[in-house]
């Protein structure tokens, strides 16, 4: 690999193998840093600097590559621009962490969201602190009191007082089937949709609320052995449309229920009515999300 790392600075005159030791060193030192911001920690600046400095010479080196491209003329070349490909998708990879890693932090330059807060009555500095996320809430509320310029006479059980304080931005969900980061609506994640379209070019996706709804919707149209890789997902097809007498309400719900359970992103599933309308017997479902929306549907056995 020396060899062809010399041959390439004879032929571009740039210094590749530099790059490449800053690369690994960069992967050495201050990776876990950015991994451990994005799970909540403080954030390391110079971690952050570290990897917009190589994602900029990373670019220039693109360059290179592309304008000397034609002068490359043996398999070593090949073997080392592989080797630059490699780079370039665990950067993208990197700075992506906050949706790979499914962080509730969106941006690298502060741990912590500042909000003003209005005390309420009967409020202490320790309850609000606790409130903010503090690790010590018994001995934070100092901090507090000293950043908000509160002394004795101007703390008052009445409440009323205006101060900001600083809520730490760590919140985290056991969500394992997207990803995205995951705050608001992208905790729902993305989706094709079902009725497959294309438009300018690119496969028509749902997004947020109305991607989940699609996978409501699926998982009661879903009949046990129609997906080859979970053969057991769905109700059974001998079940429905069958007397009424003999139909075996208790079964079909577990069916349900059990596809509810293999996506995290539903908090609860319960059913809501069990009815006859003329001659169909219909199951009323509501689901709740993790952050609270409800669903409702219905299917018809």
């Amino acid at each position: 690999m020396s060899v062809i790392i010399d041959k390439f600075q004879a032929i571009t005159g740039y210094n590749i193998q530099k790059y490449l030791s800053d690369f690994v060193a960069f992967i050495d030192t201050n990776y876990k840093d950015i991994v451990a911001y994005y799970n909540g920690q403080d954030i390391d600046k110079d971690s952050f600097n570290k990897l917009d400095s190589i994602k900029k010479e990373t670019a220039v080196v693109n360059g290179i590559i592309e304008f000397n491209f034609t002068r490359f003329d043996n398999a070593e070349f090949w073997d080392l621009i592989d080797k630059f490909s490699s780079i370039q998708v665990q950067l993208d990879t990197i700075d992506n962490l906050s949706r790979w890693m499914r962080s509730s932090r969106t941006n690298r330059y502060d741990s912590s969201v500042k909000v003003q807060y209005i005390q309420k009555q009967f409020e202490s500095l320790e309850n609000i602190s606790k409130k903010a996320g503090d690790a010590d809430p018994d001995n934070d509320w100092a901090t507090l009191a000293i950043n908000n310029d509160i002394n004795e006479e101007k703390y008052t059980s009445a409440g009323g007082v205006i101060m900001s304080i600083n809520f730490s931005n760590n919140l985290s969900f056991n969500i394992r089937n997207i990803v995205d980061t995951l705050k608001l609506n992208n905790l729902y994640g993305k989706d094709i949709k079902k009725q497959f379209e294309i438009a300018d070019g690119d496969i028509m996706t749902l997004a947020g609320i109305d991607s989940l709804t699609q996978t409501f919707e699926t998982i009661f149209q879903t009949v046990k052995g129609s997906i080859p890789e979970f053969p057991e997902d769905g109700v059974t097809s001998d079940l429905i449309g069958s007397n009424a007498n003999a139909i075996n309400y208790p079964s079909i719900f577990r069916n349900i229920v059990d596809m509810f359970k293999k996506d995290d992103r539903f908090a609860a599933v319960d059913l809501v009515d069990l009815y006859r309308q003329d001659d169909n017997i219909f199951l009323k479902v509501q689901a709740k999300t993790k952050i609270g929306d409800i669903l409702l549907n219905q299917i018809p056995l």
